[in-house]
């Protein structure tokens, strides 16, 4: 539930998502269902659709150079380095998450990155 509120406060902004939360969605069905490829297509593209956002494509020697360079201000986890400076790369305001490193790093996000974390605690 605290998802869709997080989505519907956001709803005044363009959404966006990365290619690499595409992976992550990908990923994540596979793992809990059993799916075919056209199903499984269907259903990522209907998530992003019932998301309203739009899917932006990051250059992955720009995202990882620039990884390296905030990597250690940050110090999180690297799957969530590579989310955040996808969210940088692309010029967002700020990263949904709930994601607890992200989180508890949010001053260094929004400081080193200038990126609002958005979220909804507990």
């Amino acid at each position: 539930m605290h998802a869709a509120q997080l989505v519907e406060e956001l709803k005044e902004y363009k959404l966006v998502v990365s290619d690499l939360v595409l992976v992550e969605l990908y990923a994540v069905y596979s793992r809990t269902m059993s799916l075919n490829d056209l199903e499984l297509e269907a259903l990522v593209e209907y998530s992003i659709t019932r998301l309203g956002a739009d899917v932006s494509h990051v250059d992955c020697t720009r995202l990882l150079s620039e990884a390296q360079r905030h990597v250690h201000v940050l110090r999180i986890k690297t799957l969530d380095l590579l989310h955040v400076v996808s969210a940088y790369l692309l010029g967002a305001r700020g990263i949904a998450t709930f994601d607890k490193d992200i989180i508890a790093k949010r001053r260094a996000v929004e400081k080193t990155l200038g990126l609002e974390v958005y979220t909804k605690e507990d």
